[in-house]
């Protein structure tokens, strides 16, 4: 697995905000499991990575030593799971989040998803991260799941991190203690 750093600053332009973001909004660093195209996992990036399906035993074996290897540098142990769908692989990163609650004896959140189509990937990242903060908001139920809690937020997929940036920064306003994201797949 590799470090996902978080991202320190807001975009500006159509966003909005820009400088920094705050510490209490700012996710903590996180974990990828697949980056890029890694030869080694050259079969799931052709099936579950590609086409939406359940995560094959090797994903899920990887999630739990990502999550092992992982601790001895967390800022506090998650409490709670919150799938998100950014790029539609509903089914992979529900079974991926559901095997880390069950393993790890944590709670597991309805996943959570975004409400419009995203922007081409060719978009630029002011209207990503809006993008993001249009479509992300969290229901009332997701918001008393996380308070107080510390949180891990698997995503699918991302090729910028701005979903977990934004993700992050919208259940920290709702009173997630903290936020660490596991990306399940960091395209290019």
């Amino acid at each position: 697995t590799q470090v996902l750093e978080p991202r320190k600053m807001w975009p500006g332009g159509s966003f909005g905000a820009k400088g920094r973001i705050p510490v209490d909004l700012m996710a903590e660093p996180g974990r990828v499991l697949v980056h890029a195209d890694a030869p080694e996992w050259a079969e799931a990036r052709a099936g579950c990575l590609a086409v939406d399906g359940p995560p094959p035993p090797d994903l899920l074996a990887a999630s739990v030593a990502a999550l092992a290897a992982w601790r001895t540098t967390w800022a506090a142990r998650p409490e709670v799971v919150v799938p998100l769908a950014a790029e539609g692989l509903t089914s992979l990163v529900c079974g991926v989040a559901a095997h880390l609650a069950e393993v790890g004896r944590l709670a597991l959140t309805s996943p959570w998803a975004p409400t419009q189509t995203p922007p081409g990937r060719d978009a630029a990242s002011a209207e990503e991260a809006s993008y993001w903060r249009a479509c992300l908001q969290p229901s009332a139920g997701l918001s008393v799941d996380v308070a107080g809690r510390a949180v891990l937020l698997v995503i699918d997929a991302t090729a910028t991190g701005w979903s977990a940036t934004v993700a992050a920064a919208a259940l920290r306003e709702v009173g997630a203690a903290c936020v660490l994201p596991l990306v399940i797949h960091r395209r290019v």
